[in-house]
């Protein structure tokens, strides 16, 4: 189905210019080679190794301590992109938001704030590790998603205030990640 839909693509967005006229906006569109990256995956089933693992104590000194030491680098490696992703998709919700709020010309949905505060509860979840950074910016999310949309609507100052925390936040989240 995906196939599909990459080779409809440029059709599809031939079709959106030609029913939004002048508010379309081609940056909107990723290349059809993203969209087909969307939609794909992969799944790895390991078990979570620790450096005390038995099998690891039948061997000799030298090659335990180096079997124990690869064994920590490699769950290291995972957490930390585990960890790389997670921040990645709390950034992209934060620029979402603050390039669309930041613009008193643009429109924006309730799904723009309710994002933040989605991606600050998933980030929770995910957050197997318990990482500061991730809990602390997960909370600063929420705090920035209390106000609605509505109220960012309506609001030319908490507009304007939100827009610069969330630029806050997201400066902050580039120095962390």
């Amino acid at each position: 189905e995906v196939e599909k839909i990459v080779k409809r693509y440029p059709a599809m967005i031939d079709n959106a210019r030609e029913r939004l006229g002048d508010i379309f906006k081609s940056e909107d569109y990723p290349e059809a080679d993203l969209v087909e990256n969307l939609f794909s995956f992969r799944i790895t089933y390991l078990p979570v190794p620790t450096s005390n693992d038995f099998r690891v104590d039948l061997i000799g000194t030298a090659s335990m301590e180096a079997i124990k030491g690869s064994i920590q680098d490699m769950v290291e490696g995972k957490v930390g992109e585990a960890n790389a992703a997670i921040l990645r998709r709390m950034m992209k919700a934060l620029s979402h938001l603050a390039e669309k709020i930041a613009d008193d010309k643009a429109i924006f949905r309730d799904i723009t704030v309710d994002r933040v505060k989605e991606i600050a509860d998933l980030a929770d979840k995910l957050n197997l590790t318990k990482d500061d950074k991730i809990t602390k910016f997960a909370q600063e999310m929420r705090n920035l998603s209390k106000v609605s949309a509505e109220e960012l609507r309506n609001d030319k100052k908490k507009r304007t205030k939100t827009a610069e925390k969330a630029k806050e936040i997201q400066k902050a989240l580039a120095g962390a990640m």
